[in-house]
């Protein structure tokens, strides 16, 4: 004898309200992406900078190659918390801090810098995540010298070139190391 199959004539339906509620929980748990590694640096948070270990990079949302860049920074952000050796990875939009990027100079996109305690590196490698891994991993940071017209954001000769930078940069953008020029 074949098994029968009992199907009720109405299914159980759930209210439009329990629909609602389970809707928006399933989008709250499924919407929500993870934090990213990098953290946004301004000019309100810079001071943060100035202790510990970091690696900045200034960027704008329009450049195609800081756009092409962006992956490879946030993997290197998540090895950096990853491996808990204290480096802390942010970025700078150049668009909206004009202050800092005149601060440190940034005439091409991306730059990136390394800064260790207050002490300010260019980083002139390769932008692979191997080169960037290797550059603080194996401490290769500590072959060159310190950039010399760099000095603290609290320094008193930064309050007025700050200024006059912000003023002065707020129609510059630097250039973008694309080959879309």
């Amino acid at each position: 004898m074949a098994a029968r199959i009992v199907v009720p004539r109405e299914a159980p339906s759930l209210s439009r309200l329990s629909l609602l509620v389970l809707c928006l929980a399933l989008s709250c748990c499924l919407g929500r992406g993870e934090e990213s590694a990098v953290r946004v640096i301004t000019t309100e948070n810079f001071d943060d900078v100035s202790q510990g270990d970091w690696m900045l990079e200034f960027y704008a949302p329009w450049c195609p190659a800081c756009k092409q860049f962006a992956k490879t920074w946030e993997s290197f952000a998540e090895w950096a918390a990853a491996e808990k050796n204290g480096l802390r990875v942010g970025k700078v939009d150049v668009t909206t801090e004009s202050a800092l990027s005149g601060q440190f100079m940034v005439t091409h996109l991306p730059s990136i810098f390394h800064i260790h305690e207050g002490e300010v590196r260019g980083y002139s490698k390769s932008r692979t995540l191997e080169d960037l891994q290797l550059y603080v991993g194996e401490e290769e940071w500590k072959k060159k010298p310190a950039l010399p017209w760099w000095r603290s954001p609290t320094a008193k000769q930064w309050v007025w070139l700050t200024v006059s930078l912000h003023v002065l940069s707020s129609s510059f953008y630097p250039s973008c190391s694309c080959a879309c020029e």
